[in-house]
């Protein structure tokens, strides 16, 4: 997930751009849906729908994380 993030911050550019939160919360949901244990993957996976809610108020942009995009998917916003 760590290379996803940084392969999206050297993309976007800023912290401030809304398509580089979007793309993390994408990012996150995804490796949240591996975890093994179902106490964590319950846990982690209400953590993404609060932060998946939060972007979408703030951003208007959403990616679901079940969706399977390719690598060099570039928002713009």
């Amino acid at each position: 997930m760590l290379r996803e993030l940084e392969r999206e911050y050297k993309r976007y550019g800023k912290l401030t751009n809304p398509a580089l939160w979007t793309m993390a919360v994408y990012h996150y949901g995804n490796w949240s849906l591996t975890f093994r244990s179902k106490l964590l993957r319950t846990a982690s996976s209400r953590v993404y729908g609060g932060l998946y809610l939060a972007i979408e108020l703030a951003t208007g942009n959403t990616i679901n994380r079940e969706a399977r995009i390719g690598r060099d998917l570039h928002l713009v916003h």
